[in-house]
C-alpha cells in the first residue's frame, strides 16, 4: 500500500537562493523536494543553473545578455530588474501578487539580514538557512519545541544573539516580551 500526498501550486515555501555556498548542496536538495518555486539572485544564477535545477525567477539589477541567454535556456523563467541590496524586496512583492506568503532563504551571514527582513513578516512566512542555522521569526513571543538535550538554541532580539544549551530532554520554552528570531541546527 502506498501513500499519495498532493500539494497544491504554491502550497510549497517558494524558494530564494542568495548565496548558495551557504548551506550544503544536500540541504538545498531537500528543500527542493517538492518543487517549489524556485527564485535566484544575479550572484547565484551561475552556480544555480550550473546544477541543472530550474529556476522559475532570476532577481538582477540588469537586463543583459547573460540573463537572456539564462531565461531562454530555462523557458519559462521570469526575469525581474532590482538592484542587489533590494532582492529580498523585489522577492516579496513578486509573491504576493501570486498570494503564495511561505518563503525559504538561502543566504550567507543571516544574523545581519534578520533585522532588514523583520519589516516584511508581516506578509511573509520566511525561514532563513545559512551554514547549519534555521531561523525563524517568532511574532508573538512564544516559542516552544521538544527538544534532546544538548541541544543549542539561538535566538536573535533587537541586535543581540543569545546562545541557550538545553539541559533537560523535553518541551523547551522560549517568553519574551516582543517578538524575536529563533536558530536551529538542521
Amino acid at each position: 500500500m502506498s501513500s499519495h500526498h498532493f500539494v497544491k501550486e504554491d502550497q510549497e515555501p517558494a524558494l530564494l537562493i542568495i548565496d548558495p555556498e551557504a548551506i550544503p548542496f544536500e540541504k538545498i536538495q531537500e528543500l527542493l523536494e517538492w518543487s517549489p518555486l524556485v527564485m535566484v539572485s544575479e550572484n547565484a544564477v551561475g552556480k544555480v543553473h550550473g546544477w541543472g535545477i530550474k529556476i522559475d525567477v532570476l532577481l538582477t539589477s540588469r537586463d543583459d545578455e547573460g540573463s537572456r541567454q539564462i531565461a531562454r535556456v530555462q523557458s519559462p523563467m521570469q526575469v525581474l530588474i532590482s538592484s542587489p541590496e533590494n532582492t529580498f524586496i523585489a522577492a516579496r512583492e513578486f509573491l504576493m501578487k501570486r498570494n503564495q506568503r511561505n518563503l525559504n532563504v538561502v543566504i550567507a551571514d543571516a544574523p545581519t539580514h534578520l533585522i532588514s527582513i523583520r519589516s516584511s513578516l508581516q506578509e511573509l512566512n520566511v525561514v532563513l538557512f545559512d551554514g547549519e542555522v534555521r531561523w525563524r521569526f517568532v511574532s508573538n513571543g512564544s516559542y516552544s519545541k521538544w527538544v534532546l538535550a544538548q541541544t543549542s538554541i539561538l535566538t536573535f532580539i533587537n541586535g543581540n544573539i543569545e546562545k541557550i544549551n538545553v539541559a533537560q530532554t523535553g518541551i523547551f520554552k522560549i517568553e519574551r516580551k516582543e517578538s524575536f528570531w529563533v536558530g536551529e541546527s538542521f
